[in-house]
């Protein structure tokens, strides 16, 4: 939709980047918010031009003053409450896990410890939690754990496949690649499936094309260069 509305210029498709915009602010879910960010940011700097970067500065200031003016740390509980949070506790103790993952046989450490041994890793002791949650809250970790090295690598491999494509390919694995540290994602085949989508999407797609380049294109198209018109000429003679 983000693509659309800078592509045709539409006010439809710029109000419903504001309508779901608006959404996820207000949903009070932090990681998508800082994911919707840093994937709207990946986005607009792969279809930088730097006469425009004047006016994504002043952009970025307007929403920044928005932010302030609503309160959005507080909303978003990013306050002092965001370190004393069980989210917080949980999602960082997980990460500190990775020691205990690595001191496993060499079998778990390469094909992980099997899709259903999550439990198994939290009540052994080995993968830390916080208040009995059994889950990991982050797909890396996840991924390592359950899968092993092999899955580790592979996911990897096709998200960066995906950051050096396109813009839109850029800006969806930027988004798939932050909502990672704090969801287990590779659960979901949607977001499997949206990985692949943006791993195979050509390069140039989702770029925001130029208009005088598309008229220079049109140009160069109906008017052949001269070189080939005094060819032209010199076979008509």
């Amino acid at each position: 939709m983000v693509h659309a509305a800078a592509q045709t210029r539409r006010r439809r498709y710029a109000g419903g980047v504001v309508v779901a915009a608006a959404a996820v602010a207000l949903s009070g879910t932090r990681s998508a918010v800082v994911a919707l960010l840093a994937a709207l940011l990946a986005y607009g700097l792969a279809n930088l031009r730097w006469r425009r970067l004047l006016a994504m500065i002043a952009g970025a200031g307007v929403l920044a003053i928005a932010a302030l003016l609503v309160d959005l740390p507080t909303l978003l509980a990013l306050d002092g409450r965001f370190e004393s949070s069980v989210s917080y506790i949980h999602r960082s103790l997980v990460v500190g896990s990775w020691d205990a993952l690595w001191a496993r046989g060499e079998a778990a450490v390469v094909f992980g410890s099997g899709a259903g041994a999550s439990a198994e890793l939290f009540r052994a002791g080995i993968v830390h939690g916080a208040s009995n949650l059994l889950y990991f809250d982050n797909a890396y970790v996840s991924l390592f754990a359950l899968s092993g090295l092999v899955a580790l690598v592979l996911f990897c491999a096709v998200l960066g496949r995906a950051l050096f494509g396109g813009a839109l390919a850029i800006g969806g694995a930027t988004l798939l690649g932050v909502m990672g540290f704090s969801f287990d994602e590779q659960q979901w085949q949607i977001v499997l499936i949206l990985l692949a989508f943006c791993a195979l999407l050509p390069r140039g797609f989702g770029t925001v094309s130029r208009r005088g380049d598309a008229l220079d294109a049109s140009d160069g198209a109906s008017h052949p260069p001269s070189d080939t018109r005094r060819t032209a000429i010199t076979a008509e003679t």
